[in-house]
Formats: structure tokens, C-alpha cells, sequence
């Protein structure tokens, strides 16, 4: 059972809010779905879309996965010596790898829809 969810009047840790990503007290449209199969993982991403300029100015995107209910997954930080470095996903099992496509596929397609990117 996959389920979308665009506009859920629900919190997640005071971050989704009425299909909305806040940073930095920002506004972001957001999408939200969940992936279920031996084990659920719930994809949320979030973007003003493109904005002409840096993190300073231009555009703000967020990509965020939950585990819902028994999947495998662990943040790795990656430290290489830059300011922000950056993140790995470390996923477990079957059942996450193609839960894992799925939210990937779902993630760039909303991005696109969301930054009104598609031609």
C-alpha cells in the first residue's frame, strides 16, 4: 500500500505542517509518501524551486526519509574536511532496496513537480 500525501493538516517533529517544509522559518511546498512492503519508509521532499543564486539566495530543497515500521536504515556522516561534508544512507534488507527505488523515483519526479521543472 502506497499512500501520497500533499497536504496532511499533521506534524512531523514540528517540521511537515500543512504540506510544508519550514527552514530557517522559511516556507517550502512539500510531498509526502509512504512505501510499504515487508517494512514501510515514508519519502518527504520540499523545494521553493530555483530562486538565480546560492544557498544565500537561491532555491532551498530538503529530501527525507522516515522509517515507518521495521526498515533498515542508518546515517552515516561523511567528514572530509570540508565546512558540511556530507551524508550517507545505509539501507538493510530486501524489502528497503526496493522501497528505497521507489522513494527515489517519488522524490525526483515530486522535485520536478514541485519546481515546476517538468517540459
Amino acid at each position: 500500500m502506497n499512500t501520497i500525501d500533499r497536504f496532511s493538516p499533521d506534524v512531523i517533529h514540528g517540521y511537515y505542517i500543512d504540506g510544508n517544509v519550514y527552514d530557517d522559518d522559511e516556507r517550502i511546498p512539500a510531498m509526502r509518501k509512504s512505501f510499504s512492503s515487508a517494512c514501510i519508509l515514508e519519502a518527504t521532499v520540499a523545494t521553493t524551486g530555483l530562486r538565480g543564486g546560492d544557498s544565500g539566495h537561491g532555491g532551498r530543497t530538503v529530501l527525507r526519509f522516515v522509517d515507518k515500521g521495521g526498515t533498515d536504515i542508518k546515517v552515516v556522516p561523511v567528514r572530509n574536511g570540508l565546512a558540511n561534508g556530507g551524508v550517507e544512507l545505509h539501507f538493510g534488507g530486501d524489502c528497503e532496496l526496493l522501497n528505497l527505488v521507489n522513494a527515489l523515483r517519488f522524490s525526483a519526479d515530486a522535485l520536478e513537480e514541485l519546481a515546476d521543472l517538468k517540459e
